[in-house]
Parts: C-alpha cells; structure tokens; sequence
C-alpha cells in the first residue's frame, strides 16, 4: 500500500515537472515572437521613411498635348480596366494602367475615345489612344473592344502597344532607380524615339539598303558588324547611343575581341552612318551624331614594279604552272592590265566588250554614282580572254572559283613560283595598274580616274606609288650643279 503511494507521489511530481517546462516554454516563445513582430513593425516604418524622403518631384513647364492632367477625382459613370503592376522596390512604386471609355459624352458620331491613364501622388495623367468606339462596342469586363466592331482586332493591338509603352517607361525607370512621378511620365512617354532600338533599326535598314544604295557584299559586311554590336549590348536604346557608348565600344573591340586599330575603326565608321540615318528619320534625340574615338593607322599596301610584274608575266607565258594556278594567275594578270576589281572580274560577259572596249558599271559603286567605265583592251587582255577558253552557259567570261582560294592562290604564286618577298592580296592588282599607268603616262590623273571609276581625285591619289628608282632618277638633277 505504501509503495503503490509513493509511486503514485512520484508520477505526480514527475507530470507537475513537464508541466512547468511546458509552460515555461511556451512563454518563451511568445516573448520572442512578439519581439521579432516588434522588429518587423520598426523595420517596415524605417523603410517607408526612407521612402517618402527619397520621392523627388520632376517638373516639366510644357505637358505633352496628347496627355491632360486632372488633379480631382472624376465622379461620372465610366468603364475602367485595371492591370496592376507588382513591384520589388517600395522606393519606386509602378502605378496602375487603367483604361477609360466614357459612355456618356458622345461626339456628333456617337463615339467616344477610349483612354489609358495612371494615378500617382494624387493626380491623374490620361493619354489619348485615338480608338474611338460606340457605347455598345466596349466590354467592360474584359477591358476591350468587342467584336460588333469590324475593327475590333487593329482598336485592341492599339490599346494594347500603348499600353505596353507605358510599361515599358515605368519598369525602365524603375530598373535605373530613378523616382516615378507623373511629369516624367509624362515626358517619356512623349519623346518619338521612346521604346526605339537601334539594334533592331540597323537589322531593317541593312536589309531595306540591298538593292537601293548597297549591294549584297556591302550587306553582308554591315550584317557582321550588327553581329558584334548585338555581342556587345542588345536592344540599345535611344538615350544610349552616345560618345561614351562608342568609346566603351571600341575599347570592347580592341581588348575583348582583339581587332586591329583599322577595324576598329571601320566597324565604328559602319555603326556612325546607321546613327546618322536615325538622325534624319528623327527617332535620335542626339542631332550631332556620334563621334569616331579611333584613327586610321596608315597601312603598307604592296604593288608590283616594273620588274615584278613583268616576272609574273613571263612565268604565266612558260605555262609551267598547274591548271588551278594558271588560271588564278590569269585572272590576276587582267586585273592589272585593266585596273577592274574582283567582284567585277568575276561578272564580266562577252555582251560587255565592244571593238575590244570593255564597258561596265562597276559593282561597287551600281547604286551610288552608277557611272559607266570604258576600258580599252590592249593585246595581252586579249589574250588573256582568249586563253581563257569557250564561253561558259551564263555568258560570263572567266570561270571563277572562291574568292578565298583566289586570294590563296595568288599569295602562293608570288611567295614561292615568283620568289617575291611580298604578300599579295587581291587589291594590289588595282595599285599596280595605277602605278604603272602613271610612270608611263606622268601627271595624266584625270585619265587614270576615268579608267578606275573614281569620283574624285582624291581617291585615285591612295592609288599612287613612288618606287626608290623613280626617286633617284627624279633627282638626278642635282648632278648638274
């Protein structure tokens, strides 16, 4: 009987114990919530100090005429759309875009307009969308136009990219931590190059040019510059494109992708003249364009003297070469006789030669100046054409292969059959004809730019080339004294 007592005390005791902790417990965990809600509560008071503190009021005398401000409340019986707008950052708060459609004030159509508009800091800012509609055309529940309406689908893609225009503001300024207020909305929303990307300008400019002012090489070339813009930044925005832009740009140029000065410099030249066609489309702000931060750096451009080029001539006549090569050095050797360049080589037809006068418009400059040049053939281009075989199905005169391996091919020509200690490319064709023009024919400029297709003297002047003998015999005047 005593023993059943004493264990009946002591699971008393032991039940009292966990009583206690359990309460004690319990206690303490209320105490720390109420703390942490006491924290959260001075936290969350903190920070919407911090943010009336931080709200900074932008003024603009002139309101866009597109937009009218109203300051009261407007009481009538309107229908309204609300797309609400989350947003993280409580410093810089997204108001909500409404549409408004008034069914009561009619104009003598018995139409209304339907509008967007935002309040923010107690007033109201409304943009004009110029869909007006009959009363009975407007869902108010769905905030569109219904289709009673036969233009319903172009009213509601209207609604709809105004809209995200304003969305687009408001979520740009928000992501540069600039505070949102009605009149800056208000401006934003009024510039014409708003939501205007000049990555997405330049794509359809370069593929509306093909054809009118630039050929398919000219486009293909502008193609691989877009492609490292795009690399670079994409979309760039209006307020982007700028001096610092270009700068940083080049930098990204020659350090990251390690381009050549002279590269730089013409990827930044392409990228200056899009700019200026925005300019003049009005859809930049900057009217004074972009500046250049990089300078051409004069560059070695070999050419065949005398001596060389009749070297390369005598190994065509011996014949010793394989037929590739042979006909590489064919094409070349016209080239130098007549002054033309490769992407006209490779479309010249027979139709094209009259009484042994070639007439072309040379590719490069068909969509520019379109002048005709007539070249006289000379008894070796003859030759050259004759050697050259049947006339091909297309009417073209030389069989062609890859640019790549005429360029290849020509290089390996001079280097090891010709021994010269030059790396020829293509284009040095077009230096020799000029060089060797001019030192059989001295001072005749106007000629030669005739016979190269120039516009301007200018231009035929990067053509010209001094070669050491002629300097010594030019001054061998100074003997007389």
């Amino acid at each position: 009987m005593k023993t059943s007592l004493l264990q009946e005390s002591r699971r008393d005791h032991k039940q009292s114990r966990r009583d206690h902790k359990s309460s004690k417990s319990n206690d303490q965990k209320n105490a720390k919530d109420l703390i942490i809600r006491q924290e959260q509560k001075s936290e969350k008071s903190t920070k919407s100090a911090k943010h009336r503190a931080n709200i900074v009021q932008t003024s603009f005398e002139i309101p866009p005429e597109n937009c009218q401000v109203d300051t009261q409340g407007d009481r009538r019986a309107v229908f309204t759309k609300k797309i609400l707008l989350s947003t993280s950052n409580p410093t810089n708060p997204v108001p909500n875009v409404l549409r408004r459609y008034d069914p009561k004030k009619l104009n003598k159509e018995g139409t209304n307009q339907v509008f967007l508009f935002v309040h923010l800091s107690g007033k109201r800012v409304q943009f004009q969308t110029g869909v007006f509609i009959k009363p009975n055309q407007w869902d108010n529940d769905k905030g569109l136009v219904k289709r009673t309406c036969k233009d319903c689908g172009a009213h509601n893609l209207e609604l709809a990219r105004l809209e995200g225009k304003i969305t687009e503001i408001m979520v740009r300024l928000r992501l540069k931590d600039i505070p949102l207020t009605l009149e800056l909305l208000q401006f934003e929303y009024s510039k014409p190059s708003y939501g205007f990307d000049f990555i997405d300008f330049m794509d359809r400019a370069i593929k509306e040019r093909i054809g009118v002012d630039i050929v398919q090489s000219t486009a293909n070339h502008h193609a691989g510059v877009l492609s490292k813009l795009k690399a670079f930044k994409n979309p760039i925005l209006s307020d982007e494109v700028s001096d610092e832009f270009i700068t940083r740009y080049a930098k990204y140029l020659g350090v990251t992708l390690g381009n050549k000065q002279n590269s730089v410099h013409g990827n930044i030249k392409t990228i200056k003249a899009y700019v200026n066609r925005a300019i003049e489309a009005g859809l930049l702000e900057n009217k004074s364009g972009v500046k250049n931060p990089v300078k051409v750096v004069a560059c070695k451009t070999e050419f065949l003297t005398d001596q060389e080029y009749r070297a390369m001539v005598d190994l065509y006549r011996k014949g010793t070469l394989s037929s590739s090569l042979q006909s590489v050095l064919r094409w070349y050797l016209f080239c130098c006789n007549t002054g033309i360049r490769m992407s006209d080589l490779r479309r010249i037809k027979m139709d094209q030669i009259f009484k042994d006068i070639l007439i072309l418009v040379p590719k490069k400059s068909a969509h520019t100046t379109g002048k005709t040049v007539k070249i006289p053939l000379m008894k070796f281009a003859l030759q050259l054409i004759k050697d050259e075989g049947d006339i091909h199905m297309d009417g073209l005169v030389f069989n062609c292969i890859s640019e790549v391996n005429m360029r290849e091919f020509i290089k390996l020509i001079a280097t090891k059959h010709c021994k010269l200690k030059k790396s020829l490319n293509w284009h040095s064709s077009r230096h020799t004809f000029a060089t060797i023009f001019l030192r059989n024919n001295p001072g005749d400029v106007v000629t030669l730019q005739k016979l190269m297709g120039q516009s301007k003297i200018e231009d035929v002047l990067r053509y010209l080339h001094i070669d050491t003998a002629d300097v010594t015999k030019a001054m061998q005047f100074q003997d007389e004294y």
